[in-house]
């Protein structure tokens, strides 16, 4: 019996222990790199990266209902660390997220996230923008104009060296192409290429009509069946977007695949809307090739083609941008519209008259500019026109126009015609 009674004694402090030692749960604590415990933490809009060291025998596992937060890895045994992964908050609103730590005696710490929103987008009131117009002078085609020849005379790296040169946020280009066409774009990755064919014939041999619904892709040259002269509005793929585009001849019926003025002669204008993606600012670009005189004067009687030629861009452009003034007047529109080409006349002409009666001309108005011949012959025949923009600087590059020109120039032999360009402040409010 004596021996009995220590047994019972020491058994009842084993129990007694045992129930102790159940009743003891494991604690927890979590500590940034410093050795600070955090129970919130304030991350920018841009996100991050935290560490958090747990403190902790048994283990644990990191849990949250937010899926802008992340932690790798989620869970440990005994002490240990995580690191806490805040994504990018692309909204201006803020945000707030728990982050729970527990061991799996159910002990835990909660740490709150505490995320900033980006700022809202802070529109400048202007942008600066330069635009260039250039006769590429057709090439790559039998009977190429000796001395001009495309690939075999380095034109075609003296025009790749000079668009890297001038860097223009948009270029347009008359004459083009499709094997030239097909050069840029390979040396021009960063821009976007809409270009139509005069002829307006498309791949499946039918022929624009636009009255019909007949109309081939601008933004994709395969819809194209000829390898012929284009009109091309190139443009940074970084700073704008299309939102429309649309092509007219130069005759009396501007939505048909026509020839104009009772000529031979056949020629477009490309236009395109462009926005300018980070601030959401739309604006217009055009780029024309006017009929040339000289298929007015092979006719009997000889008719003038570029006042024709004008009045029709006057009127199709106004319905492009909605302009409503009467025929003769300056604009009353409020969009932004920049018109340019090869219009085969002298600004200063009589036969301008629709387009400088509507427009601004850039040349004119620049206060840096020059009146350089811009074709072979001594002639300015390329402009750049607009309405509600800044011309800041107007300029027909340094280049030569003839093969047996060998005086020094900036760029060589281009074309038979020099690149023009304006550079631009826009209202962006």
């Amino acid at each position: 019996m004596k021996r009995i009674i220590p047994l019972l004694i020491a058994s009842f402090f084993l129990v007694l222990s045992s129930c102790s030692k159940k009743e003891t749960k494991a604690e927890i604590s979590v500590t940034d790199e410093s050795g600070s415990e955090r129970t919130e933490i304030s991350a920018p809009a841009e996100g991050g990266e935290y560490v958090f060291n747990v403190d902790t025998p048994i283990r644990w596992v990191v849990t949250t209902e937010q899926n802008w937060l992340m932690s790798f890895p989620g869970s440990g045994n005994g002490s240990g660390s995580f690191k806490l992964q805040v994504a990018e908050n692309l909204t201006t609103e803020s945000r707030e997220g728990v982050l729970s730590i527990m061991n799996t005696d159910g002990n835990y710490v909660k740490i709150t996230v505490l995320q900033e929103g980006v700022p809202p987008l802070q529109v400048p009131e202007t942008m600066e923008m330069k635009i260039m117009s250039f006769n590429i002078l057709e090439g790559v085609k039998s009977g190429e104009a000796v001395g001009y020849e495309w690939r075999t005379t380095g034109r075609k790296e003296r025009v790749i060296t000079m668009l890297n040169a001038e860097k223009p946020d948009i270029f347009s280009l008359q004459e083009c192409r499709r094997a030239q066409l097909q050069d840029l774009q390979g040396a021009f990755p960063g821009y976007t290429f809409y270009a139509y064919a005069k002829d307006g014939v498309l791949a499946d041999g039918s022929s624009s009509n636009l009255t019909a619904g007949i109309k081939g892709d601008a933004a994709n040259d395969a819809s194209f069946k000829n390898g012929g002269q284009r009109n091309v509005i190139a443009f940074r793929k970084d700073l704008f977007t299309v939102e429309d585009w649309g092509v007219f001849w130069h005759s009396e019926t501007p939505y048909v695949a026509s020839t104009g003025f009772g000529t031979t002669g056949q020629k477009i204008t490309l236009w395109v809307k462009l926005k300018v993606t980070a601030y959401d600012k739309s604006f217009y670009v055009a780029c024309a090739h006017y009929i040339p005189q000289t298929y007015g004067n092979a006719v009997s009687p000889v008719v003038d083609v570029i006042t024709p030629c004008g009045v029709v861009n006057v009127a199709e452009m106004k319905k492009v941008i909605g302009d409503t003034v009467p025929e003769g007047t300056k604009s009353g529109s409020k969009e932004i519209l920049f018109f340019m080409g090869d219009l085969n006349a002298n600004d200063e002409a009589a036969t301008m008259a629709p387009m400088n009666a509507w427009l601004e001309n850039a040349r004119a108005k620049a206060p840096v500019t020059n009146k350089d011949a811009t074709y072979a012959s001594g002639t300015r025949l390329d402009h750049i026109y607009y309405i509600n923009a800044t011309p800041t600087e107007f300029s027909a590059l340094s280049a030569t126009m003839k093969p047996e020109d060998t005086s020094s120039s900036t760029y060589g032999l281009l074309s038979d015609h020099r690149p023009v360009y304006c550079k631009f402040t826009i209202k962006l409010k």
